[in-house]
């Protein structure tokens, strides 16, 4: 349930206004690697900081250099989604469209008006998609050692993502 949950909960982390949603598909996730622990404690420690390695990953792929033309495009793949959304006939969610959020909304399978989206956004989509499931992969693969180094002031925040993961 765990591993289920990382997933998740980094999307809640991944401050990004490039997208508000990406679809990724439950079998990316469901394939990574799991691992046992000899306690609940230590599995939300190591969870807490795969969760906070990959938000830091993500963000930093997505501001850097690599993730300009990424951003570009998830950009410019914007003007055609509100076009969608605004002569679509399906029940689309307002989180799809919104443009001011901190929070990415992530589905496991892809709704039914997705696919009717425009080449650009679902291509868009799926780069962006593709980086936070690498991001989370890569967190996953160095147990979140990297996250270690953000401080002692992230203890907050690591206890809640250790509680959300339990839900």
């Amino acid at each position: 349930m765990i591993f289920k949950n990382i997933a998740l909960v980094a999307s809640t982390l991944f401050t990004i206004s490039l997208a508000s949603f990406l679809v990724v598909p439950e079998d990316e996730i469901s394939l990574l690697p799991i691992r046992t622990f000899s306690n609940e404690a230590a599995a939300q420690t190591w969870a807490a900081g795969v969760v906070l390695e990959a938000a830091g990953r993500f963000e930093s792929y997505i501001t850097g250099p690599e993730g300009r033309s990424l951003a570009s495009k998830v950009e410019a793949a914007n003007t055609p989604l509100q076009e969608f959304v605004a002569t679509a006939t399906y029940d689309i969610p307002a989180v799809v469209t919104a443009t001011e959020t901190d929070q990415v909304t992530v589905y496991r399978y892809a709704p039914e008006w997705y696919a009717a989206l425009p080449t650009e956004v679902k291509e868009a989509n799926e780069e962006l998609s593709q980086v936070y499931v690498d991001a989370i992969k890569d967190s996953m693969q160095s147990g979140g050692r990297r996250s270690r180094s953000l401080g002692t002031g992230m203890g907050c925040v690591v206890a809640f993502v250790a509680v959300l993961l339990v839900l």
